[in-house]
């Protein structure tokens, strides 16, 4: 015999299905789409030739949510042919459209991605390593959408460069975080990292100053002009208290900031 509690939950549960709103249920009009805009007039359709035997992740999206966010949208959206597609669009009757790609893991970044530029930031993930968050930039990137995505991005940024202290491969980590940084176009990420990049070089900042013929300089480049706005490592880098000098921006070969105009001004 069970007991009289089990039996009123059970009770319970009969009585909440049968009052719940069906705007409310947790599963969606349609399994096989992620309904991240539950009231989306398009199926976003991503494809992976790749994987001929994966089905492909569809997701139900709004296109004006996607175009503020996103550029490539914007202009895919407002095409003539796509704009009278899209009049006659319903979320009973939508419009699909497919973007290729070349694995899963890509495909689904995008998914994230297009979650996120739906405000949809709680199918984020806490962390992410290095390789993953470069894929992230890498997808943002190619949907112009950067800037609007870079701040979930900086988490984990953050957190992965706490990971890499210390490890035998922390250098290319750094690296990977580096390049992510500078592809979302986050100068205080950037900044973070390009720090640790350079106090962690093992033959030390001095080296990495002098050394324009060296591949591993040119990420410097783009750090000075970092530097030119925060200020904020200026002392603990390109000065040297034991030989009472200190490096200029002259040091180092121009480089047109990724950050903007007004990042090229002199230091102070």
């Amino acid at each position: 015999m069970s007991h009289p509690l089990v039996a009123q939950t059970a009770q319970l549960r009969v009585l909440i299905a049968a009052v719940k709103p069906k705007d409310m249920e947790g599963d969606p009009p349609n399994s096989s789409i992620k309904e991240i805009f539950r009231n989306g007039n398009v199926i976003l359709t991503l494809d992976t030739a790749s994987d001929e035997n994966r089905a492909p992740i569809r997701l139900r999206v709004s296109p004006q949510v996607l175009s503020t966010g996103s550029l490539y949208f914007q202009n895919l959206f407002k095409a003539e042919w796509r704009g009278k597609q899209l009049e006659s669009a319903t979320a009973d009757a939508p419009l699909e459209i497919t973007e290729q790609f070349e694995d899963v893991k890509t495909a689904w970044m995008m998914s994230l991605i297009c979650s996120i530029l739906h405000h949809r930031a709680e199918a984020a993930p806490s962390t992410k390593s290095p390789e993953s968050i470069l894929k992230f930039a890498h997808v943002a990137q190619y949907y112009q959408c950067t800037s609007a995505v870079r701040w979930v991005a900086s988490p984990w940024i953050k957190a992965a460069l706490e990971k890499s202290e210390g490890q035998p491969d922390s250098m290319a980590r750094f690296d990977t975080l580096l390049e992510a940084s500078y592809v979302l176009d986050s100068p205080m990420d950037f900044l973070n990292v390009s720090k640790a990049w350079a106090l962690h070089w093992k033959q030390g900042s001095s080296a990495i100053l002098y050394a324009k013929g060296n591949d591993a300089v040119v990420p410097l480049f783009a750090y000075v002009d970092i530097e030119q706005q925060s200020k904020l490592v200026y002392n603990t880098i390109y000065q040297s208290p034991a030989q009472g000098s200190a490096y200029t921006a002259d040091v180092l070969p121009r480089h047109e900031s990724q950050f903007g105009a007004e990042d090229t001004q002199p230091f102070d």
